[in-house]
């Protein structure tokens, strides 16, 4: 922190400086940042031209044209207090100063602004790409400089922190070219294995969603008390994923009905061999 001492120096170095100062050089003092401000306009119309041209975002665009703006605007301040012969450290002071608020009026949204310019620098996602984040899956409506609104199946708007974004991690599933989609299907004991193998075999082929390369898996996943547990694997693209998740088990369920295929429900039999004895533990069960 600059002592008393220092400051009186710096005031004693202004009031030297504005002493000397001519007509003339406060004519140019006050030319200079007047035709600075009008040199940035002119900047920002150009570089904005370009940068559309470069098919970056509009919030991109916009913070590039806000510190272009401010770097010629503090350069033509920095040259006008040189005309005006001002000492170099009351223009780095001023300077410090300029910068130092525009800094804190921005701190609270810096590390967002930073995710933010890091999501249109890369694009691991775009408008109207399909993404699963923060738990909330979505279709990208708009990409800013600090939040993302995501657009939901059940038309709900969502406007997600980029920082959070960033640290929960992103699934983007219209950049996938091939997914896996993983279902399971249940049929009884008394079913045939092999039949019903084929029969979703046919349901596979007859969706022209379903990718023959690689070719879709099908096995037995387990035996348990609920029936044969069947693991189907096909590959689609992964704009189809969530349409093929969502509507191939009505086809299987449809294909199982006409093939005569049952899906188990899970059930317990009970046997009875003394109504007596039964009688007798329902009460002491309700008596519990």
């Amino acid at each position: 922190m600059p002592n008393l001492e220092d400051i009186e120096q710096l005031l004693q170095e202004l009031s030297n400086a504005m002493n000397a100062v001519s007509f003339n050089r406060v004519f140019w003092a006050i030319v200079v940042p007047i035709g600075g401000y009008w040199l940035a306009r002119l900047v920002n119309h150009l570089i904005g031209h370009r940068l559309r041209k470069a098919n970056l975002t509009e919030q991109m665009i916009g913070l590039s044209k806000a510190l272009i703006y401010l770097v010629i605007l503090s350069a033509s301040l920095v040259l006008s207090l040189n005309i005006l012969r001002v000492p170099t450290t009351i223009i780095v002071v001023v300077m410090v100063m300029v910068w130092g608020l525009f800094l804190l009026v921005l701190q609270p949204s810096l590390k967002g602004i930073s995710v933010g310019v890091f999501f249109h620098l890369y694009k691991p996602f775009s408008v109207g790409d399909l993404i699963e984040t923060v738990g909330w899956l979505g279709y990208v409506e708009e990409v800013g400089l600090s939040f993302t609104v995501l657009r939901t199946p059940d038309k709900k708007m969502l406007t997600l922190p980029n920082e959070q974004i960033k640290s929960s991690g992103i699934v983007n599933y219209s950049r996938s070219a091939m997914m896996r989609v993983d279902m399971e299907f249940y049929i009884s004991y008394q079913d045939n294995l092999l039949e019903t193998k084929q029969v979703l075999r046919t349901v596979l082929e007859n969706d022209l969603r379903i990718l023959s390369d690689p070719a879709p898996e099908i096995y037995v996943r387990a035996l348990d008390n609920r029936g044969v547990k069947l693991e189907v694997q096909p590959y689609v693209k992964g704009a189809d994923y969530f349409d093929v998740v969502y509507e191939l088990p009505e086809q299987v369920k449809l294909a199982f009905d006409q093939a005569g295929i049952t899906i188990p429900v899970l059930q317990h039999n009970v046997l009875v061999h003394n109504q007596e004895e039964i009688i007798e533990t329902s009460s002491d069960e309700i008596s519990r």
